[in-house]
């Protein structure tokens, strides 16, 4: 009888203390950016690869905005968990749309360089200037700021129209 009072009480702390340590873990910030970064990764790969999408939608709506509001729900807790940065860059040289934009564009999805996590811009129907919002590695800033700095320069037609 006391044997298993004492097999009880210790069963009952060893529960306690794996409940604890699942709590401590999940809410490192580590584990929750990993978690998110993986759920986002997922949501990413059923836009772009439609026909190995692992699940189907259960809500009965368009499975797509489906995935896609996860992709950017899981983005936005990525930067509030600050495990990635998002910014906006507003160009001064540049307007869109116009040729120069679509230049920089086709440039950034032809060499995928600035490494993004996803990027994306207004298309305007008046020229306006260029702004491209950038989801990124905090480490590729200095990579993007040299970039978009480069990028951030008037075209020949622009040059040309001043003088």
């Amino acid at each position: 009888m006391k044997q298993t009072k004492l097999l009880t009480i210790v069963s009952l702390l060893l529960i306690a203390a794996a409940g604890f340590t699942a709590i401590v873990i999940w809410r490192s910030p580590g584990f929750q950016a990993s978690y998110h970064r993986a759920s986002m990764m997922e949501a990413r790969n059923e836009i772009y690869f439609p026909h190995r999408a692992k699940s189907r939608s259960s809500s009965g709506g368009d499975h797509l905005n489906d995935v896609w509001d996860k992709f950017e729900s899981e983005l936005a807790k990525l930067v509030e968990l600050k495990a990635i940065r998002h910014h906006v860059y507003r160009f001064e040289n540049v307007q869109t749309p116009t040729p120069r934009s679509a230049e920089i564009f086709r440039e950034l999805f032809r060499t995928q360089y600035p490494p993004s996590i996803h990027l994306t811009s207004k298309h305007p129907k008046s020229t306006e200037p260029l702004e491209i919002q950038v989801w990124h590695e905090w480490s590729d800033t200095p990579e993007w700021d040299l970039f978009i700095k480069g990028a951030d320069v008037p075209s020949v037609e622009q040059v040309t129209k001043k003088e």
